[in-house]
């Protein structure tokens, strides 16, 4: 079930883990509570989470009938690990020439162009920082979805139906 379009928004296989994830009282993040750049340290954690989430889903053995999803779950992680790759070595050189690598057709000088300059023109590091963790971020991964697509909903809901399973979605509202 962790394959789920419904589940896998909410454990990093839909949406990927973010760079700037720090969890206060994980011994394998330091400085949560510190605002401005991220630590490279909590980055480098980050991409081995990515990487783990990629060799997992490669890893495990699925039903036929999931193989095009979990293959769509991981292209998503080997993207996220390239982009956390690209994004590290940015906060480590400062150098914005490391945008110009490509990942499987999506060239960043290119398609992202309008944002490279305003990575090279920021003033201080925190300006160039977000802009690289949001907008060059943003952009190359809205490339990204159009190359992929959407999840495969049909694939999903056949697999369910050929095992007689019914997904029920049941949202939690807090007590407020």
């Amino acid at each position: 079930m962790r394959l789920s379009p419904s589940l896998s928004p909410y454990n990093d296989l839909l949406v990927p883990i973010d760079i700037r994830r720090c969890v206060s009282g994980d011994k394998e993040y330091t400085d949560c509570k510190t605002s401005g750049k991220p630590k490279v340290r909590n980055v480098e954690q980050n991409i081995r989470k990515i990487a783990n989430i990629k060799k997992d889903l490669n890893g495990q053995k699925v039903p036929d009938g999931l193989k095009t999803i979990a293959a769509y779950l991981s292209e998503i992680q080997t993207f996220a690990l390239w982009a956390a790759e690209q994004e590290r070595t940015f906060l480590v050189t400062g150098d914005p020439a490391v945008f110009g690598n490509q990942y499987d057709g999506i060239g960043s000088h290119q398609n992202c162009a309008s944002v490279l300059p305003q990575i090279s023109n920021s003033a201080q590091a925190k300006d160039s920082t977000e802009r690289v963790i949001v907008d060059w971020y943003n952009c190359v991964w809205a490339l990204e979805k159009e190359k992929i697509g959407p999840y495969p909903q049909k694939d999903w809901q056949a697999f369910l139906k050929s095992r007689g399973i019914t997904e029920e979605v049941k949202e939690e509202v807090p007590d407020n």
